[in-house]
């Protein structure tokens, strides 16, 4: 009937909105994501993938607002507060760590909100830890595995750089002072 007809073009937006996202059409993504959204004002989801599409255009202001629509139809899981974390850290919103927090208290085995938190973590000897705690647990998640990659290649690379800085001053003081 009708009523399916129309379930089937919600979920047909939605997978145009995803596509469109993955291939670099943030623009279009937006478009499918928004007539998602209005096709099915209560349901969170549509409103999160709508804020996920702006952040990417970027429209922080209507992406902050869908997110917080969401968030107001669905404030018990885990997989929500991970994109609002996600679109809130696009958009420069300071309540990324906060939703991750809510994120893990709902669900503390999530290995993607794990590995946010560890990355958002300031010191590299922190994110390392947390990142290698998720690797523990599962050692195939790719997001841990290449935030903990960069974070070891971040360190060897500026360690490098100070001893060529230090080499390099030597040689220069040496060339300067008399022998």
């Amino acid at each position: 009937g009708p009523l399916a007809v129309v379930g089937v073009v919600f979920v047909a937006l939605q997978v145009l909105a995803r596509v469109s996202l993955s291939v670099g059409g943030a623009a279009d993504a937006g478009r499918y994501a928004r007539r998602a959204a209005g096709a099915h004002p209560h349901d969170a989801d549509a409103h999160m993938l709508l804020a996920t599409c702006l952040s990417q255009v970027p429209d922080r202001r209507a992406a902050m607002a869908a997110l917080d629509r969401a968030l107001e139809l669905e404030s018990r899981d885990a997989e929500l507060f991970l994109a609002a974390a996600r679109v809130a850290r696009r958009c420069g919103d300071g309540r990324a760590a906060q939703f991750i927090a809510t994120g893990l208290d709902l669900d503390p085995s999530n290995a993607d909100l794990q590995t946010e938190a560890a990355s958002a973590r300031t010191f590299a000897g922190e994110r390392v830890a947390g990142l290698s705690a998720v690797l523990v647990d599962e050692p195939t998640h790719d997001a841990a595995r290449h935030s903990l990659a960069q974070t070891v290649w971040g360190t060897i690379a500026r360690l490098a750089s100070g001893v060529w800085i230090y080499a390099l001053a030597v040689v220069l003081f040496s060339a300067w002072v008399p022998s």
